[in-house]
């Protein structure tokens, strides 16, 4: 992965971008809630962004899609490259974050479940924000007791579970039979990371509510996926164009491309295809980048 950054920082600096202003904007003395605020802005989101759309999986690609546009290469991968016959465990690795004022990458564990990548997500990005490298399990949806993880996962909750939007959320449905599950399908993430910000707001008293889940959630049925989408999801969308665009204006030689993307021949062909022909928002090139 830091091979890939550094390629990827070297190209936008000699294709003459601007550093991103957003790369380390806030220190682990900022405040939490405007860090997310921050957040908020860069990547274009309205207030109810995540209550308008219908479920999950579109709250994680809407995520990754505006991560995207706005600088930071999301990879989703099992396997991130070290170990290719040994899917990491989720238990102990959730993500990591690696700061670059021009290439910042965010990495979630595919393993995963989907709600708990939506936290790893804005939780890494909320690292990148501060200038910090980290690698994070965040388990049962808790940071680790150090100050760095602690304000990420503070500025992560306040992005996904705003405090006047779950504390009003919660008066509505605490007499629900099933509080959490409502609001984790109104806001989209995991119960047990609804669990933590009530009782971190002091809405509920630990022993008022079920906080004993698993590290890990039950898996998600996702919808399949082409090879072609696996394919992009591994390397994040952003790095792809960059590795595509330089190989075809002859500034990568496909042999460094192909090792820079662990794919060859006509992989390799079907994703410069799927580059070349895609018109959503997120097509960019070296020169249109910032």
């Amino acid at each position: 992965m830091q091979q890939r950054q550094e390629w990827m920082r070297g190209a936008c600096i000699a294709a003459g971008c601007d550093p991103l202003s957003f790369v380390q904007s806030a220190s682990l003395q900022s405040d939490p809630v405007q860090i997310a605020q921050h957040m908020q802005q860069t990547l274009n989101l309205s207030d109810d962004w995540s209550r308008s759309l219908p479920d999950q999986s579109s709250v994680r690609r809407c995520l990754i899609d505006t991560a995207d546009a706005a600088g930071v290469v999301v990879v989703t991968d099992d396997m991130p490259g070290m170990a290719p016959y040994q899917p990491l465990d989720p238990t102990g690795f959730r993500g990591f974050a690696l700061v670059d004022a021009y290439a910042p990458f965010v990495f979630l564990n595919a393993a995963d479940d989907e709600s708990s990548q939506i936290v790893a997500l804005i939780h890494g990005l909320a690292h990148i924000w501060v200038g910090k490298n980290a690698a994070f399990d965040l388990n049962h949806m808790r940071p680790a007791p150090e100050w760095g993880e602690i304000v990420c996962f503070q500025a992560a909750a306040a992005f996904l579970l705003p405090a006047s939007d779950i504390q009003t959320a919660w008066r509505e449905v605490r007499h629900f039979d099933d509080p959490l599950g409502h609001l984790a399908r109104t806001f989209k993430v995991h119960e047990t990371f609804i669990a933590q910000r009530l009782v971190d707001l002091h809405v509920v008293e630990p022993q008022g509510i079920p906080l004993a889940q698993p590290s890990v959630s039950p898996r998600i049925q996702r919808r399949p996926q082409s090879s072609l989408n696996r394919m992009m999801d591994r390397l994040g969308k952003r790095f792809a164009t960059m590795v595509v665009h330089a190989t075809l204006s002859s500034d990568l030689l496909y042999h460094d491309a192909y090792t820079l993307t662990g794919i060859a021949g006509t992989d390799f062909d079907r994703l410069v295809s799927a580059i070349m022909h895609d018109t959503s928002p997120r097509r960019a090139s070296i020169a249109s980048q910032r």
